[in-house]
């Protein structure tokens, strides 16, 4: 674990009120002096007790008062929300709200297709896919973890996405799902 040299903190100090003065507002650049303080207080004692492993206490020291300097900004109300169809013509504003909508219903819609073609799918296929796709495994320890070899997962995996790709083209077109059976 790196410690803080306690010989660097009046350089810090000076760069860090030096960085905060610029990037803070006229009106809250007073301010700078302390933000850049309790950084280095908060950074000094989480190296003291260890209560953190900082492997960069410099940069450590440079994220808290960033941190505190983004808080300080939000509590002034620096950034606030401004409506959509104040930013650009209502009839816009509506296309865009009706657009965004639209596109969360289909991918809630997508998402419940997937689940519904994941469950059809034979248990090994869907195994092998959980381990791929999920537990982010590539494709020699899927395969070791199924006690399968590799030639069969990678089979395993083909015929399991174009299983997946067929359940989900007839579940959207609305059609009676077809029999799917393995290709070899």
């Amino acid at each position: 674990m790196a410690t803080l040299e306690p010989d660097l903190l009046p350089e810090i100090l000076t760069a860090l009120v030096a960085y905060l003065r610029r990037q803070l507002p006229v009106q809250l650049q007073p301010e700078a002096e302390d933000i850049a303080q309790e950084a280095l207080a908060i950074a000094w004692a989480n190296l003291r007790d260890a209560a953190v492993d900082i492997r960069d206490p410099v940069k450590y020291v440079w994220a808290v008062a960033k941190n505190k300097y983004v808080d300080l900004l939000r509590k002034q109300g620096r950034w606030k929300r401004i409506p959509l169809d104040q930013i650009v013509e209502a009839p816009i504003a509506r296309l865009i709200e009706e657009a965004t909508a639209e596109y969360k219903l289909m991918q809630a819609e997508l998402e419940k297709s997937l689940r519904v073609a994941m469950k059809s799918l034979p248990e090994r296929e869907l195994e092998f896919l959980h381990l791929r796709f999920y537990e982010g495994l590539d494709n020699d320890a899927a395969c070791h973890s199924l006690g399968i070899p590799p030639e069969e997962g990678s089979r395993l995996k083909f015929v399991a996405l174009r299983r997946l790709r067929l359940l989900l083209k007839v579940r959207l077109s609305k059609q009676r799902p077809l029999p799917i059976r393995a290709v070899r």
